[in-house]
């Protein structure tokens, strides 16, 4: 990844979340991730609805990151 500075840029709205980690292996370990989308797909859910056809059966989702002690 790369950076640029650049001072002139004044829009603090939505700026870019990063981080950074030492690079140092005692420290640093993989850990597991599980995030979880909307569970419905529906808004509001009505009497007629049926249970398989609102329901979201791929929001879960599984990932690694990097982080230290």
């Amino acid at each position: 990844m790369k950076i640029k500075f650049l001072p002139e840029d004044k829009d603090f709205k939505n700026p870019p979340k990063i981080t950074w980690l030492a690079n140092l292996e005692e420290n640093l370990f993989e850990i597991d991730t599980c995030e979880f989308g909307d569970l419905l797909k529906v808004k509001k859910v009505e009497a007629e609805d049926k249970f398989e056809d609102i329901v979201n059966w791929d929001s879960k989702k599984e990932g690694k990151l990097i982080a230290d002690a």
